[in-house]
């Protein structure tokens, strides 16, 4: 019986192994794609405000303000997506090829890093109104600029309308 189910675990792992491989895999792709075509990033708001009413020049500002913001989210994606897809391949390939102490090790690993998650999290985010706060603070200042005639006035203008518009 204990020899069965280790079977069944290790089959389940090798399925869910591959599965997170092929997903982690697919997001990094995914940030590439935005990474390298900026203009379906632009191109983006239009399909989705395409139902609401609004100025041209308002979704236009939307979308360039959403391009500017996608650059770094790219490449976060990007990074992530590939290590963390890195990491199943290994557990992956270490679970095929039968190395049990490789494997309790690599599980070893995994369960540190999951607890370093945990305690950075913990650390970073202790109160949740205070990102919310600096997130209200920050359209705040936004519509501030709301009317001036420049750039980043129109950003925000933009931004504005279309928000209020959704």
């Amino acid at each position: 019986m204990g020899r069965g189910m280790s079977h069944g675990f290790m089959i389940i792992f090798h399925i869910l192994a591959a599965l997170l491989t092929v997903g982690f895999l697919s997001i990094a792709i995914a940030g590439i794609h935005l990474k390298i075509s900026q203009d379906s990033v632009k191109s983006t708001p239009w399909i989705d405000f395409g139902e609401y009413e609004s100025e041209d020049e308002n979704i236009r500002m939307f979308a360039s303000l959403v391009a500017e913001c996608s650059e770094r989210l790219t490449i976060y994606f990007i990074v992530t997506a590939f290590g963390l897809a890195l990491l199943s391949l290994i557990g992956l390939i270490i679970n095929c090829s039968g190395y049990n102490m490789l494997f309790k090790i690599y599980c070893a690993i995994l369960i540190v890093l999951l607890l370093t998650q945990i305690t950075i999290i913990a650390l970073a985010f202790p109160t949740p109104n205070k990102y919310a706060d600096r997130f209200v603070a920050s359209k705040a200042a936004l519509l501030k600029s709301y009317g001036n005639n420049t750039d980043e006035g129109k950003k925000a203008t933009g931004f504005w309308n279309v928000l209020m518009k959704v």
